[in-house]
């Protein structure tokens, strides 16, 4: 049942990507590529941001695939990887947007990708807000 399952979700989840990263196109006032393109874009700089954050995250001794209740993790170790891999996957994401989307220079690649940061943080807060709403609703808290 996963072999259905997984690749119609990595589909969903790449389309719902996608249609944000169009959105960020479109109020930075850059062309908007098409959903194909677009799902195409999310997808390689997923897999290059995967294959960096892994490179940092063994290189500051945090375990990449390991098995969750065996992790021996420290905090600090995992704390700072993930601060270099916010720190180093910004730029090459923005680097990969001014060379796959039709921008004008890295500062549009860059405006872009800050409105796809942003529009991704406000559905997270809308889906919280709504989630904790029917939580109380529901005599959960």
């Amino acid at each position: 049942m996963a072999c259905i399952i997984l690749p119609i979700l990595i589909v969903i989840i790449l389309a719902i990507a996608a249609v944000i990263l169009r959105a960020a196109c479109h109020l930075a006032g850059e062309s908007v590529p098409g959903l194909g393109h677009a799902m195409g874009i999310v997808l390689v700089t997923g897999i290059v941001q995967a294959i960096i954050g892994a490179v940092i995250n063994v290189a500051f001794g945090v375990p990449v695939m390991q098995d969750p209740a065996q992790q021996q993790v420290d905090p600090g170790a995992a704390l700072a990887a993930s601060v270099v891999g916010f720190l180093v996957n910004t730029p090459i994401t923005m680097l990969l947007y001014n060379i796959m989307i039709p921008t004008s220079n890295f500062g549009k690649a860059a405006l872009v990708w800050l409105i796809q940061l942003l529009i991704v943080i406000v559905i997270v807060v809308i889906l919280f807000v709504l989630i904790f709403v029917l939580a109380m609703a529901a005599g959960g808290f």
